[in-house]
């Protein structure tokens, strides 16, 4: 019996980061914060696309020399989380405005 086994990577990458706001208004600014620090953070990740809602934040991207999108959505969210702490206790920085409210991530 002949077969034939194909493994496709996928060149793109879809994350969505869901925010949940008291004040929705606030999204838009912080995904180009978002978007500021994924690149300087993950430099091989090339961003396609962030598109903004009132509640989330979705950021398409060429995987490029990252193959293990389960690390990249880690190293992302753990960069978030730890921004978000940070600006919590100083009550300021890119991610201030964020802080002051509740979050899914």
């Amino acid at each position: 019996m002949d077969c034939e086994i194909k493994v496709e990577i996928p060149q793109f990458a879809d994350i969505t980061i869901t925010v949940e706001h008291s004040n929705p208004e606030e999204t838009f600014s912080t995904g180009r914060e978002f978007q500021r620090w994924i690149k300087e953070e993950l430099p091989g990740l090339e961003i396609k696309e962030i598109k903004f809602d009132p509640y989330t934040i979705k950021v398409r991207c060429e995987l490029g020399s990252f193959k293990n999108i389960s690390l990249i959505i880690l190293a992302l969210r753990e960069r978030f989380l730890e921004e978000l702490k940070r600006a919590k206790a100083k009550s300021q920085g890119p991610f201030s405005n964020l802080a002051k409210n509740k979050f899914l991530v």
